[in-house]
């Protein structure tokens, strides 16, 4: 299996039934995004497609690791990810994509599901990022520890307001 930058599922030929694909994607695949902070991934997409004549569902699974900075020390280390999503495509007759539904006109001859593939991977990834307990830079820590600033309250107007309550 190739590392792709899109994922794109052609429905050509399909018939009412259940399929299943497969996608693996490395950095490149956030190169197109703007603002991304993932360099280096190694993602597994499973996904399921339930067709039917009027409606398709999307079953997404997404498992792997990506390269993201240490919040504490700000050293790079691979993070597991994994999450489960559900997109439902309907026929109507105007286009609207939300969150969860997506209305189109027809089923042409492939859904592009790329972006959906790329908000769901940043948001299994969690707000929080940091090493395994133990496994942070330690001359980073050091080194921020040395430039922590301990700010004091000697300020008398507060101390005024204090003594009020």
């Amino acid at each position: 299996m190739k590392e792709l930058d899109t994922v794109i599922i052609t429905l050509a030929g399909l018939k009412e039934d259940i399929y299943q694909y497969s996608f693996n994607i490395d950095g490149g695949f956030f190169e197109k995004y703007d603002f991304s902070e993932i360099s280096e991934c190694n993602i597994k997409i499973d996904i399921q497609l339930v067709l039917s004549s009027n409606m398709m569902v999307f079953e997404v699974e997404i498992t792997g690791d990506v390269n993201v900075p240490c919040d504490s020390c700000g050293s790079s280390f691979d993070m597991a990810i994994k999450g489960n999503e559900k997109l439902i495509v309907k026929i109507s007759e105007f286009d609207n994509f939300d969150d969860e539904v997506w209305m189109i006109t027809s089923f042409g001859g492939e859904i592009d599901l790329t972006h959906f593939v790329y908000e769901c991977v940043m948001t299994f990834i969690p707000a929080k990022r940091v090493h395994l307990e133990g496994e942070c830079n330690k001359e980073a820590l050091e080194n921020l520890e040395k430039f922590k600033v301990i700010k004091e309250s000697n300020d008398p107007r507060w101390d005024q307001l204090k003594e009020i309550v």
